[in-house]
């Protein structure tokens, strides 16, 4: 399993080997008798290169699941033989990145100086997934849905906001509506799955005879193309929320839809006193940074 991840991450054996500190001839054994063992061939040799065949594609994904696991038992192993203080690990989207989950992790040790945190960014459908298989103990998404083994600690609700250079004319605005925006640059999610479905539930018609000149994968690439001068970026607050972005101001949008965003743990987990607080000390910021610019 490892020496398949291995290539599968380096694209070479060399490279294998050294991710593995083994060398090069070891790696190229360890790797044919995992296709011997498996049954399948999993890379066709090419001009010095491995290319993954369709078998290793599809098997990728599940070995780096276990893979993960694997490395949380070892860390819950770690902790239980040499306790400092206990581990949170907590799984989210790029949104959160930018300001408020540093800030709530951060805040934590204060009351838990030796705390041990993980944070995990990954795509928004793979938040659910790491929180249900146990791989993470609290997970942070925007557009949820409903999980049988998962449980809302939180709910919390944003809206949308125009973030734009300092001087901009519509800088002096205190809203921004959707009418000014028809003479705009305007820079959105992509329309491309799986952002076209966020898009369609956040935007909806909202966006109607209004031109996306520019179509970017997160709200935090849309901020750095506005920092560049590219245009105005529509996006959820979370992203811009604490100022994060040197040189951006940030205005309501009106209309604007009102977006659930929910923090999920484990239905048959307990949550630890760290989690507890980490889950207060984000509502807390919430409310201070993110729901002061509902409209």
């Amino acid at each position: 399993m490892e020496v398949f991840r291995a290539v599968m991450l380096s694209g070479t054996v060399k490279g294998a080997g050294a991710l593995m500190h083994i060398s090069q001839p070891a790696a190229s054994k360890l790797l044919a008798l995992a296709e011997r063992h498996a049954g399948l061939r999993l890379f066709e040799r090419v001009r010095g290169r491995l290319i993954p065949t369709q078998e290793a594609h599809q098997l990728y994904p599940e070995i780096e699941a276990v893979w993960k696991s694997m490395e949380k038992a070892r860390s819950v192993t770690r902790e239980l033989a040499a306790p400092r203080g206990g581990s949170l690990r907590i799984a989210s989207t790029a949104r959160f990145c930018t300001f408020l989950l540093p800030q709530a992790a951060t805040a934590l040790y204060a009351t838990f100086p030796q705390l041990s945190i993980h944070v995990d960014m990954v795509m928004p459908h793979l938040v659910t997934d790491a929180v249900a298989r146990g791989m993470c103990d609290i997970g942070l998404e925007m557009l949820p849905t409903a999980h049988p083994e998962l449980e809302v600690v939180r709910t919390l609700h944003c809206g949308l906001v125009c973030v734009m250079p300092e001087g901009h004319r519509l800088a002096r605005r205190k809203v921004v509506k959707a009418e000014d925006l028809r003479t705009e640059r305007l820079i959105a999610l992509s329309q491309a799955p799986p952002f076209g479905h966020l898009l369609e539930q956040v935007y909806g018609g909202q966006m109607q005879g209004i031109r996306v000149d520019l179509e970017v994968t997160s709200g935090t690439v849309a901020c750095w193309f506005a920092q560049a001068g590219a245009g105005i970026a529509l996006l959820d607050a979370p992203t811009a929320a604490g100022g994060a972005f040197k040189g951006l101001v940030v205005r309501p949008f009106s209309p604007s839809p009102r977006i659930p965003v929910q923090i999920l743990r484990g239905k048959h987990r307990s949550m630890t006193p760290a989690a507890r607080e980490f889950c207060e000390g984000f509502e807390r910021l919430w409310k201070q940074h993110v729901a002061p610019v509902r409209r």
